[in-house]
């Protein structure tokens, strides 16, 4: 009987200690694209708008999958993307 204790606190012990969904990451990569695509990144900087796009979809993916750690990490890389993709995009269009 003593066991089914020990197996009931470590299952809460471990629940406690459950890496929380990552939705911070998830609405700020999600409004770096859209903030990239309204600055027509697809078309200036496609490589970039490439790399944030398919980052994030695998940050989805790893999101349903819930794998929050890995999709942290992706949504980290789709916002750094993005960042870059409008940058360099707002770059070409003030030269042209």
């Amino acid at each position: 009987m003593k066991w089914i204790g020990s197996v009931v606190l470590a299952s809460a012990l471990l629940v406690g200690c459950a890496i929380n969904p990552p939705l911070e990451e998830y609405t700020i990569a999600r409004t770096a694209i859209d903030a990239a695509k309204q600055y027509e990144s697809d078309r200036y900087s496609p490589s970039l708008w490439y790399q944030a796009e398919e980052n994030y979809r695998r940050g989805q993916l790893a999101f349903r999958q819930e794998d929050f750690k890995v999709a942290k990490s992706f949504f980290l890389k789709a916002k750094q993307f993005a960042e870059r993709a409008e940058n360099k995009a707002r770059k070409e269009k003030s030269t042209k």
